[in-house]
């Protein structure tokens, strides 16, 4: 184990290279650079986009404390950009670049941290110390509507979680009804933008492992729970949105549940989010009492 020293030195060496290859690489007419270098707190992010910020050519993270991980990440990192620097014959000098192709982060002295519905706050440095309140899961999640809101009438995330929970066997009931509940932190993202954001996708899965282990589900979630997502969208799509066959054609293949989706208001969606959260652990309770 390195003495703390060196690791400090290392990581304040490591956050410098960091500065110097994007500096550069922004100069480069082929690229952007999205970044936010927040060494001090345990976090950072680099972004590379090339042509134009639709093709993210990079995205490494660290969002967890520790010096020993966030060197680590932070060594790969710098490999990487020195690799996209030979890769496109970019100079790195030791001047200040123009950085013209930077985009600027608002708001960015910011601390990594929101506020939650019960008062507490949740850190997004501090991930995995975090303790996850199920009343803030469910009130969040019963407030945010599915599909960026362009339903037909208001549909939660805190309705649909619990819908697919009813659609896979009894074991994997609860990974299923937490299924989208890291969002709560987070924010809902469509499918399509979010993997235009890596980064969002790492702290999302950051949130979702943490929040799985807490409650004691296996993460990733089993396919099962995947399936009955896909099954649960068909549906949704066929009572919930406006026609758009060709939209929804990478859907074709599910077939939805006969039941009709009847949208409930949040506060129901909230209920009904909690009732089923307590019942699967009751029952899980009583099978380890009696196992």
């Amino acid at each position: 184990m390195r003495p703390k020293s060196i690791l400090k030195e290392s990581i304040a060496a490591g956050q410098d290279e960091i500065l110097l290859l994007t500096n550069a690489i922004s100069d480069d007419a082929r690229f952007n650079v999205q970044r936010q270098i927040s060494i001090d707190r345990g976090y950072f992010f680099v972004d590379i986009w090339k042509d134009g910020l639709h093709h993210c050519y990079l995205s490494n993270a660290n969002s967890w404390p520790g010096e020993s991980y966030l060197i680590e990440k932070i060594q790969e990192t710098v490999t990487k950009l020195r690799a996209i620097c030979k890769e496109f014959d970019i100079q790195v000098g030791t001047k200040k670049a123009k950085t013209n192709n930077v985009v600027p982060l608002t708001n960015s002295q910011l601390p990594a941290r929101v506020q939650l519905y019960s008062g507490k706050v949740f850190d997004y440095a501090n991930i995995q110390n975090m303790h996850f309140d199920i009343e803030d899961i469910a009130h969040s999640l019963s407030m945010i509507c599915r599909f960026n809101g362009h339903t037909k009438h208001f549909y939660s995330v805190a309705q649909h979680s619990v819908l697919v929970s009813e659609l896979v066997p009894e074991e994997h009931a609860l990974a299923a009804l937490l299924h989208d509940a890291a969002e709560a932190y987070c924010g809902d993202i469509v499918s399509p933008l979010k993997q235009l954001l890596p980064v969002y996708q790492t702290i999302h899965d950051n949130i979702e492992q943490s929040l799985f282990k807490s409650v004691g589900v296996q993460w990733p979630a089993p396919a099962c729970v995947k399936d009955a997502d896909l099954k649960m969208l068909a549906t949704e799509v066929r009572d919930l949105m406006n026609p758009h066959p060709s939209y929804w054609a990478f859907i074709n293949d599910q077939v939805p549940c006969e039941e009709i989706i009847h949208p409930l208001p949040p506060m129901g969606a909230k209920e009904l989010f909690l009732d089923r959260y307590f019942s699967l652990q009751a029952k899980a309770a009583a099978l380890a009492a009696n196992a």
